[in-house]
């Protein structure tokens, strides 16, 4: 899912202002494959772990030195911009912890990444929910 300049960010109950790109990831953490003595091919897949991790993108102010901590966790909340001929707004939200924070120089200033994991409650339940809004 990638969230172009979404309408607001919540983290933990504040707000990360100016998101520029809020994109979440899902990444095979121990995918399964299996082959066939037919051929080179792959016959089977399937992948028994899976992470999900979300990057929120942020032009640097000069007055901005307090980024979420590592570790920090809490309901991370992003609502989409109402889309030309839609009905309704969506939300993504998920529990997520703080992973990684990491800047980036530009030729017109600097951005910061936030990079949360987002957390299963019981580890079956997908820890994303896009929730229709109005």
């Amino acid at each position: 899912m990638l969230a172009i300049v979404p309408e607001r960010v919540l983290f933990a109950g504040g707000e990360l202002k100016g998101v520029r790109v809020a994109a979440v990831s899902r990444i095979a953490v121990r995918p399964i494959t299996e082959y066939s003595e037919q051929g080179p091919h792959c016959v089977f897949a399937d992948v028994a772990e899976q992470r999900t991790r979300v990057n929120v993108v942020t032009p640097l102010g000069g007055d901005d030195i307090n980024p979420p901590a590592i570790a920090t966790s809490g309901v991370l909340e992003i609502r989409l911009a109402r889309s030309p001929g839609a009905d309704s707004r969506k939300e993504i939200r998920m529990l997520a912890v703080v992973t990684q924070v990491t800047y980036r120089a530009t030729s017109v200033g600097a951005d910061r990444t936030v990079e949360f994991e987002a957390l299963s409650v019981d580890g079956r339940t997908d820890p994303v929910s896009v929730v229709e809004l109005d």
